[in-house]
């Protein structure tokens, strides 16, 4: 009973907290929204020519569908930072002092997740009874066919999305960044290996399953039906007639259900494997070039330095000397301080696989260039762009920073101009190909990019406080963008789409000024 109780005022405390936070608020509109998407047909399930008749079990499965979808993509990066919070506020650190086990604490978490995504998942589950109700080929409600995607399909695959957010939180090279770029790799890899390798039991979203069962009834009704199927987002083709099929819905055996509630038990090895990195908040398991460096600095005869000396600390130190230089208004100056800041700490192998890059697109073939290159060499410095605008709070050197008059926009700016030259060196040998090529369009595409993405890493920055937000949208936009070459989400411009500079230069003027407003409402709070 102890325990139970004990995974539940863990799992309450922290659902609570969350659920009064902005970023829950703005879930819950991106949600109802996509309930009114599926219901209006900007989401659907096309067989070839043909479609299945919106019936209960066609809208249950196309709904419970969409926010599988919607859950993976971006409810990661909503409940991402449960156990980082308590690590920020230092709560982790009296919890850490607890008979609390830390199976038990990670438990109580990944429930936590798995509350806030189901609250996600109702709404989607009410939207799909209101859209079945409403509807115009058939309004009888039959609500187990209705509701029981979201049972089999959708809950199972939510519950291992929360346990996998705990378990990057407690392995120490995942928590920041970089775990945010490698879950959408992840994810990807999850949707499409299980197909390749013909492993539907691994299948985390039940896509397999449902695409199985319609096919099926679709080569019954039409028996030239040639085993088309396509998952679709965005408005509808114009002309767009389809022929209609009814289905019934999947057919869930015990097996079949079995092997969808199987992914409850992959959700708790994951919280198990999590315990065996988890550092319980001390930040000496985890640091060990730090707990070495601090051997050496107490060794005999060594002097103290750093903050032991009574020394400002190192944000103090950096905000201080961006100061300085502000004031002397070299505008050069201070943006290579602020390159030097966003390249510090960097390996020397990272500049190695940056020069390699940009070496290969200078030699590579022009459709390589566009389609490959370019896209790995702006998908490699996303970590770099996402620090931009919100380094200050991170810091906690605000107050420094915006104390000074000379600082209040040529630091904007100069931060802006950073990202720029980041930008434009990583994608120089994609530019160089082109100029060489004679493509002056796809090239003024490359350069619209180049403004364009600090300009959105720079607002993101300031508008959410953190690196989390432009981490996972510019990640989407890069994949459906450039990497599957949608010609109007293409920020590189290598599409070859007259009008594509035009749109991205105007997006980036519009996000530097949104993220200058941003800047001068940080300065009055």
């Amino acid at each position: 009973m102890n325990t139970l109780r004990t995974i539940g005022e863990i799992m309450r405390a922290d659902f609570l907290e969350r659920v009064r936070r902005p970023s829950f608020l703005v879930t819950m509109v991106a949600a109802v929204y996509l309930g009114y998407a599926v219901n209006a047909g900007y989401v659907r399930i096309h067989l070839g020519p043909y479609r299945g008749i919106y019936n209960s079990a066609w809208v249950g499965t196309l709904v419970a569908l969409s926010a599988s979808l919607f859950i993976a993509f971006v409810g990661f990066y909503v409940i991402r930072n449960s156990v980082g919070r308590d690590r920020q506020t230092r709560v982790g650190e009296i919890l850490g002092a607890t008979p609390v086990s830390n199976f038990l604490y990670l438990l109580g978490k990944a429930l936590s997740n798995f509350g806030v995504l189901g609250a996600v998942v109702l709404i989607q589950a009410a939207s799909a009874v209101v859209m079945q109700l409403l509807g115009h080929e058939a309004t009888a409600l039959d609500l187990p066919r209705l509701l029981l995607p979201f049972f089999f399909i959708t809950l199972p695959s939510i519950a291992f999305i929360a346990s996998l957010a705990v378990f990057f939180e407690a392995l120490r090279v995942l928590r920041g960044g970089f775990g945010n770029v490698i879950y959408f790799f992840l994810i990807q890899a999850l949707l499409i290996v299980p197909e390749l390798a013909q492993l539907p039991q691994f299948d985390l979203l039940g896509l397999g399953r449902a695409m199985t069962s319609t096919q099926k009834a679709a080569a019954s009704a039409y028996p030239a039906y040639k085993g088309e199927f396509s998952f679709n987002a965005g408005p509808r083709e114009p002309g767009e007639d389809l022929r209609t099929f009814k289905w019934d819905g999947i057919r869930w055996t015990p097996e079949l259900a079995g092997e969808r509630m199987a992914w409850y038990g992959y959700s708790l090895l994951l919280v198990l494997l999590a315990t065996l990195f988890f550092d319980r908040f001390d930040e000496t398991l985890s640091r060990p070039r730090l707990r070495r460096r601090r051997h050496l600095d107490q060794a005999p005869g060594r002097a103290a330095t750093g903050e032991e000396a009574g020394a400002p600390s190192v944000a103090g130190r950096i905000s201080s000397s961006l100061i300085s230089l502000a004031g002397r208004s070299r505008f050069a100056v201070l943006v290579t301080a602020e390159l030097r800041l966003m390249l510090k700490g960097l390996s020397w192998a990272y500049f190695l696989v940056t020069a390699g890059l940009i070496a290969v697109s200078c030699a590579a073939p022009p459709d390589v260039v566009k389609a490959y290159l370019l896209p790995a060499s702006w998908i490699w410095p996303v970590l770099l762009w996402s620090k931009m605008g919100m380094r200050e709070a991170a810091c906690g050197t605000g107050q420094l920073l915006f104390s000074s008059p000379h600082v209040r926009t040529i630091q904007y700016f100069a931060l802006w101009a950073a990202g720029f030259l980041i930008a434009l060196v990583t994608g120089a040998g994609a530019a160089v190909h082109l100029a060489a090529d004679g493509d002056w369009l796809a090239l003024s595409g490359v350069l619209a990019g180049a403004l364009f993405i600090p300009s959105l890493a720079l607002v993101s920055g300031v508008w959410s406080g953190g690196s989390r937000f432009f981490e996972a949208l510019y990640s989407i936009w890069w994949y459906v963008g450039p990497v599957n070459r949608v010609a109007a989400l293409d920020f590189t411009g290598t599409s070859s789409v007259e009008g594509t500079a035009a749109i991205y230069l105007l997006l980036a003027a519009a996000c530097l000024s949104l993220g200058f407003i941003g800047r001068l409402r940080q300065q009055a709070a």
